[in-house]
């Protein structure tokens, strides 16, 4: 079988962007190449070098970005999801909230009206036992006190009267 060649270029460091010639038909034991391009100059040579590793570099560094920015995609599909289910739950809490809403404005009609049936002009939701409350309170209690004493000391007076009265009016008529 006869050799057939074909062109094939070299990116050896020795040789970078040389054209040569090689046996197309890998013919076990035809070891045949051809150089087509002269040798570079060394300046030509090692700026070829520095090319080949420059885009070697660039190609890597796509390749390495192209799995960050997946990777980022991934994370915003993610995202988007737990951004959906989110909007999801708060229009349920919203829904939730206005439900309560409702219900707490009947709850505060009562509030009001049992406030307003203790002499409260306003229903303020501050609890019964504030200082100023106490204060009304312990008052009221002394003047409460004060008149059961009055009402205490009449009852004996006129009781005392009374007796007395008998008991003078029986001696003067025996």
């Amino acid at each position: 079988m006869p050799c057939q060649s074909r062109t094939v270029i070299s990116w050896s460091d020795t040789n970078p962007g040389m054209r040569f010639l090689k046996c197309a038909t890998r013919v076990v034991g035809c070891d045949f190449w051809y150089w087509v391009d002269k040798p570079h100059e060394e300046f030509l040579r090692q700026l070829l070098v520095d090319l080949r590793e420059a885009i070697k570099g660039l190609r890597q560094e796509k390749t390495e970005l192209q799995q960050r920015v997946q990777a980022q995609q991934m994370t915003i599909s993610v995202l988007q999801a737990e951004l959906e289910d989110a909007r999801r739950e708060k229009s349920v809490l919203q829904l939730e909230l206005q439900d309560a809403d409702r219900r707490n404005v009947g709850v505060e009609g009562v509030f009001s009206d049992t406030a307003r049936g203790l002499g409260r002009t306003e229903w303020d939701g501050s609890a019964y036992g504030s200082p100023r409350r106490v204060e009304k309170l312990e008052k009221g209690r002394s003047i409460l006190w004060g008149a059961v004493a009055c009402c205490v000391v009449f009852i004996l007076a006129f009781f005392c009267c009374c007796v007395g009265c008998k008991l003078c009016c029986s001696s003067s008529n025996a």
